[in-house]
């Protein structure tokens, strides 16, 4: 494996069980460990973190971009850490139709905390095979956030990823990564 930073070191900090459940609690002592790893920011050791899991906003709990994983990633990127956050996987759904009953479809404002931060960098999925021809992957939680917040979102393959060990084969040369402004899909590439 190769990458521009070689001489990168990585910290795994694994918040859910064996059997990938865990509560955001677990989640909320990894990024306390974080924090005091840097020095609560005065002694930056870990410079970036990748979060690729998360839970449903629900707007009865906390306002939107308010829970306890939004709020830890308010203090988190100022002191000198970026954050990458998973979207979600909760952009498809059922809605109902007068004329056809329930119907399949692609959900908005489906982004998952704490892809609701506002700091956060928020991460999408793309089609796997033709990204470039086909978008974001039905699934993908999708923009704007529960309050209307417009967000710059990055959408991103899963080409390249081994589905066992979720993990990437690739750290850089992916030719797939998007970046879209707004919360329709649009071709930046060019």
């Amino acid at each position: 494996m190769s990458s521009v930073a070689m001489q990168c070191r990585l910290l795994s900090d694994k918040a859910p069980d064996a059997q990938d459940r865990g509560n955001v609690s677990n989640l909320l002592a990894a990024l306390a460990h974080l924090q005091k790893v840097n020095g609560n920011g005065k002694l930056l050791q870990v410079h970036g973190v990748n979060i690729s899991i998360g839970h449903g906003f629900d707007p009865e709990w906390f306002a939107c971009g308010q829970s306890p994983l939004c709020v830890e990633m308010g203090w988190l990127v100022p002191s000198g850490v970026v954050v990458v956050v998973a979207a979600g996987n909760t952009g498809y759904g059922t809605v109902s139709s007068k004329l056809l009953g329930p119907v399949a479809t692609t959900l908005a404002l489906t982004i998952n905390d704490p892809g609701n931060a506002e700091l956060a960098i928020t991460v999408g999925v793309a089609h796997r095979e033709s990204p470039h021809q086909y978008g974001i992957s039905y699934f993908s939680s999708k923009g704007p956030t529960g309050d209307g917040r417009r967000r710059d979102t990055g959408w991103a393959t899963t080409k390249g990823l081994d589905p066992v060990r979720r993990g990437p084969h690739r750290v850089s040369g992916d030719p797939c990564v998007r970046h879209d402004p707004s919360p329709q899909y649009r071709d930046t590439e060019g």
